[in-house]
């Protein structure tokens, strides 16, 4: 029965939006006989605003659990709903309904899960530490599944296809392409560890994926990146492969003074294909390019030419921000021929480390999850979310009153300019 109404209404209860389970609003309901208990679905982590809520009609006696009505709303097709069942009880994955589809995350970036809370009334809600498969539900009782979020992740979080010859080796890991790009790399002919560089990318164990013709890898970030034109440059999302700039001559130490080594105007890279999409099975791939990683190469550190001139090692342990992208104007300078030293070149990066940025304009989409990486020989490193302090994924901190995304001393001072000075209704004191 779909679109299914019984009268309107709702009210406040303890601050929180409640409704009488008498007058419920359910996007659809399911079952037959004279008893009806609701499941709520929450994707926004917050208790008083339900995004989708569903009927399911039973027979006086009938025992119901709470697992049971969502294994019947999935049989009829109204959600989807992946859980793994344990000693424990049945753990939530992932609830996809009412057009959106959220997943348990479970990382060192992110920690995302589906809260499970439980009400006799539709008024008063407390988590329950009763599990869904363990709950029995009665007439009027309300069950509600609530996203909750605990950090985020800017990088692609899983690899959810493939196709190619990944075996494990060095180079055909899969997982390689997930987190964040090496800023650092082990070197196994040395020994050490080596910073990633411009001139030089990272290679070795658990960093690279290598995509031959024919292959590809699919992976898909925990949120949705957006078409956001607010981005810096317009751009939406970053690859980080293996590409570095070539030298004119000399090897490029880690000891190096980067203001006397000068690249050649020439790029070492290879072509990616990239394509994106909302589903994971409808795509636009951009096939005139950009191509990956054939753009920016990775820079893990920012370089203190003072602090070389002092020290003699230039690099700071402040990493560059892998979510932000290169001003695309300098491209054509960096490879004109021309030659530049690389201390200039990790400058003219900025805050950003590097790599080949795209824009979601083209293909159509408002949104995607997954990006399919087909290769040619080359290598992938990671996939990032463009972003911005005010963006969906980064509000601004609390406090923050001059809009630097930081709160200092200048928040205060400015507070304190504000109370001193009259913002409303000045012209009536006059």
């Amino acid at each position: 029965m779909k679109n299914f109404i019984v009268m309107f209404c709702l009210c406040f209860v303890g601050g929180v939006l409640a409704e009488d389970p008498n007058t419920v609003v359910c996007d659809e309901i399911i079952g037959s006989g004279n008893s009806i208990c609701y499941l709520s679905i929450d994707f926004d982590t917050d208790l008083s605003n339900d995004d989708v809520t569903y009927g399911y009609m039973f027979e006086a006696g009938q025992s119901v659990t709470g697992l049971d009505v969502i294994d019947a709303l999935a049989a009829e097709g109204v959600i989807e709903c992946d859980y793994t069942i344990s000693t424990y009880g049945a753990f939530i994955t992932r609830f996809a309904a009412g057009g959106r589809d959220y997943e348990a995350v479970w990382g060192s970036q992110a920690q995302q899960w589906w809260a499970y809370y439980t009400s006799e009334d539709g008024q008063n809600y407390s988590q329950s530490f009763t599990g869904a498969a363990s709950r029995t539900l009665s007439d009027g009782d309300f069950d509600k599944w609530v996203y909750t979020i605990e950090g985020t992740s800017d990088f692609g979080m899983w690899v959810t296809d493939t196709n190619g010859d990944f075996d494990g080796s060095t180079y055909k890991k899969p997982e390689n392409i997930t987190g964040k790009p090496a800023s650092s790399f082990f070197d196994s002919w040395s020994g050490q560890t080596r910073l990633t560089k411009v001139v030089e990318a990272p290679y070795g164990e658990n960093t690279l994926l290598s995509v031959n013709e024919g292959e590809y890898a699919v992976v898909k970030f925990d949120h949705k990146v957006m078409d956001d034109p607010s981005n810096p440059y317009g751009k939406d999302f970053i690859l980080f492969g293996n590409a570095f700039y070539t030298c004119e001559s000399g090897w490029v130490d880690d000891d190096s003074d980067m203001s006397e080594f000068y690249t050649s105007g020439g790029i070492w890279s290879e072509e990616i294909t990239v394509s994106v999409s909302k589903d994971g099975e409808n795509w636009y791939t951009y096939s005139s390019g950009p191509f990956a990683d054939g753009e920016f190469p990775t820079q893990g550190f920012h370089w203190d030419q003072d602090k070389y001139d002092s020290e003699g090692y230039g690099w700071t342990s402040i990493e560059k921000d892998f979510t932000q992208p290169v001003d695309p104007s300098i491209k054509d300078t960096l490879l004109d021929g021309s030659t530049v030293d690389i201390a200039s070149i990790i400058d003219a990066y900025g805050t950003s480390g590097g790599g080949t940025a795209f824009d979601l304009q083209e293909s159509g989409f408002d949104w995607i999850k997954y990006i399919k990486i087909e290769g040619s020989g080359g290598e992938i490193d990671a996939v990032a979310d463009v972003t911005y302090c005010g963006d969906a994924q980064h509000p601004q901190p609390a406090g923050d009153v001059t809009g630097d995304c930081r709160v200092n001393i200048e928040d205060f001072a400015q507070m304190a300019a504000d109370w001193m000075s009259c913002t409303w209704g000045c012209q009536d004191l006059q």
